[in-house]
């Protein structure tokens, strides 16, 4: 199987190289991607892809993992991965390297590779860090590996082909219409998957820049940490067409357009990461930002629909793209009806199973909740496993009243707690310098919009929700069973008063 963004690098190289010789001049070439410190032309990203191949296959890798910043480097390693044939995994845990059996890693000092495995050793004629290959148990045609976000547990590595990398990256491409894009600013981490895709290879196959520098330098600190002011100034600078945003994101590029005189605004911004809330969605169409939410998972590919200028509601997470179907279970759990991963590296932890519809064709129960309208638009409703049931019987999502708590001014993170009480209580991380009172106010003012089963009674502070405190997924989800279990006893105070 051949993959379609290496074909288009490579023949992008090719075309300007046979222009060159016909015309005897040195036609300059576009820039494909833009780190901190160093860019890369197409011409130069392919000869990076051909010797890091090369290097790999003379190493005798067999599983490869990166653990680094972001960079121009990360993605030449990557793209080479696929152009030898192996297998490469994304994201940065022991438990990973370890399951996916990792032989060969990629990272910026001993002392990291040092910390995950002291197995390995650094080789002085490749650049890597290797060890003995491990056994383990890899599906036939894996060619990717990404670990779900694993919120109530260990993270399942999901094997993915490159048959449907390249269907979902093509299908991307023909859908969102790339003419008015020229560069993509990557924002999330390169090991989250939505980015790896949707952030790197749609734009590479469509020919644009890949603007790719660290986290750190882009005023964003992992998955709960922001610097607005340094963020801000990030996109006046770099000046990005199009943006991969989680809803917290959203906040600051809309914080940015009304603080910031002749603020730059990306001319297209997909809105992934769960529940987001109306209230969030409707102030960004007042400014008139151009904010458009899809939907996915990693067992698919990643996105399975989105919102474009040319289809778009808000609310939705838009249809299905070319290719795709989806349709409800009975109980309203959206089911993929195409094409789906490999399988797990491992059931440790419970996997939703495949099932086969009345019409034979298999289908993938995602454990998210929705609704599709007659148009076929898509509507989130929240997790099937963390829907509450209070002591009257109502079902809650919790994830709609986070989406909620956290779109008002005075509340950064919020987790709902409630489940089988009368009432529903809130984990409150408070923005820094608000008041108690101030949060309390905007409680008050976002229960009188809601129904009486989900207004929020009580709530209480709680720290910052990290990837640290094991509270957070590497993608920013909240890790619910934890924080109810570390917050036990101020809930069980809560409830006593």
């Amino acid at each position: 199987m051949r993959f379609a963004v290496l074909d288009a690098i490579f023949e992008r190289n090719n075309k300007v190289e046979r222009k060159n010789k016909v015309e005897g001049k040195n036609n300059a070439q576009r820039i494909a991607l833009v780190g901190d410190t160093v860019s890369l032309t197409y011409a130069e990203l392919a000869t990076a892809i051909n010797t890091l191949a090369d290097a790999f296959v003379a190493a005798r890798t067999q599983h490869l993992g990166i653990l680094c910043d972001n960079s121009p480097h990360w993605i030449s390693a990557q793209l080479a991965a696929l152009h030898a044939g192996l297998c490469f995994t994304i994201e940065q845990q022991r438990h990973v390297l370890n399951s996916a059996g990792v032989d060969t890693l990629i990272c910026t000092s001993p002392e990291q590779a040092q910390l995950l495995d002291s197995d390995f050793k650094y080789n002085k004629i490749n650049g890597f860090y290797q060890r003995a290959p491990r056994m383990t148990s890899v599906p036939k045609g894996t060619q990717l590996i990404t670990f779900t976000s694993g919120t109530t547990g260990q993270p399942k590595g999901v094997c993915l082909s490159l048959a449907l990398i390249n269907a979902v990256t093509q299908s991307l491409v023909e859908t969102l219409e790339l003419e008015t894009i020229e560069t993509h600013l990557c924002l999330m981490p390169l090991a989250i998957l939505l980015e790896n895709i949707a952030g790197v290879f749609v734009p590479l196959l469509a020919g644009k820049t890949v603007i790719v520098k660290p986290i750190s330098t882009l005023g964003l600190g992992g998955s709960s940490h922001l610097h607005p002011g340094r963020f801000s100034q990030t996109l006046q600078r770099l000046k990005p067409d199009s943006l991969i945003l989680t809803p917290a994101l959203l906040n600051a590029v809309m914080q940015h357009a009304l603080s910031t005189p002749q603020a730059h605004i990306p001319r297209y911004m997909a809105l992934g990461g769960g529940v987001t809330s109306n209230r969030l969605l409707t102030q960004a169409q007042q400014l008139k930002l151009p904010v458009y939410q899809g939907y996915g998972l990693s067992e698919c590919g990643s996105v399975v629909t989105v919102n474009t200028p040319q289809h778009n509601k808000i609310g939705t997470v838009g249809r299905a793209l070319p290719g795709r179907a989806i349709s409800l279970a009975a109980d309203g759990e959206i089911l993929i009806d195409s094409d789906h991963f490999l399988g797990y590296l491992s059931d440790t932890e419970s996997a939703p199973s495949r099932i086969t519809s009345e019409d034979g064709h298999e289908q993938l129960p995602t454990g998210d909740l929705g609704e599709i309208d007659d148009a076929g638009f898509l509507t989130l409703k929240g997790r099937k496993k963390s829907q509450y049931i209070t002591a009257f019987g109502r079902n809650v999502s919790p994830e709609w009243i986070e989406a909620e708590l956290t779109s008002l001014p005075h509340i950064a993170q919020a987790c709902l707690a409630g489940d089988g009480e009368a009432t529903l209580s809130a984990l409150i991380v408070p923005t820094p310098g608000s008041r108690a009172t101030d949060v309390q106010r905007a409680i008050d003012a976002l229960n009188s919009t809601l129904p009486d089963y989900a207004r929020i009674h009580h709530w209480t502070p709680a720290q910052a929700f990290s990837v640290q405190n094991d509270q957070l997924t590497f993608s920013g989800r909240l890790k619910r069973q934890t924080i109810l279990h570390d917050y036990d006893n101020a809930l069980s105070r809560l409830y006593a008063r």
